[in-house]
């Protein structure tokens, strides 16, 4: 059994990223196939929501806020502040340029915190995640405060809490 904490910086997160709240609880309950509420990821420079594509590549575009796995939540526990996709169960990962959907594994790759207007930027690389305009598309750059493509807030509260774990 793990033991869960809540971490400060994460009270933050709630108040910047629009909403985005960090909960204790494992993204296992996820993966063993309980729905979990989220909330949905809203760009706002394009009005598209962060989806995962759910197939093996880990896909993570953005595109219509109605449909596709568009519903995450935050997680704060003994892996970091993890993003994980509450259909998939797979946390947002990031590279350098890149970010995609993947196992679980408590990588700082795996990590995110939420600076100045809601920029999402990777604890391990350093930089900002962006959406684009053509394609849908999302990848990482250095961070800017001012690119409403860097600026991401929810869209709904998440309804439910996810059950906790044995």
């Amino acid at each position: 059994m793990r033991t869960w904490r809540r971490l400060s910086e994460l009270a933050a997160l709630a108040t910047v990223a629009g909403g985005l709240a960090f909960t204790g609880t494992s993204a296992a309950v996820a993966d063993a196939g309980h729905r979990v509420a989220g909330t949905r990821i809203n760009n706002l420079a394009t009005g598209r929501c962060l989806y995962d594509s759910g197939d093996a590549g880990g896909g993570t575009f953005t595109g219509s806020c109605l449909t596709g796995n568009r519903y995450w939540q935050g997680y704060a526990d003994d892996f970091g502040n993890r993003i994980v996709n509450t259909s998939t169960g797979r946390c947002l990962t990031a590279s350098t340029s890149s970010v995609w959907s993947a196992s679980c594994n408590g990588s700082t790759a795996q990590q995110w915190h939420v600076v100045g207007a809601g920029l999402f930027q990777n604890v391990h690389w350093g930089v900002c995640m962006q959406g684009t305009v053509a394609g849908g598309g999302v990848f990482m750059a250095s961070c800017n405060q001012s690119s409403t493509y860097q600026q991401w807030h929810q869209l709904d509260v998440s309804l439910t809490k996810a059950p906790a774990l044995l």
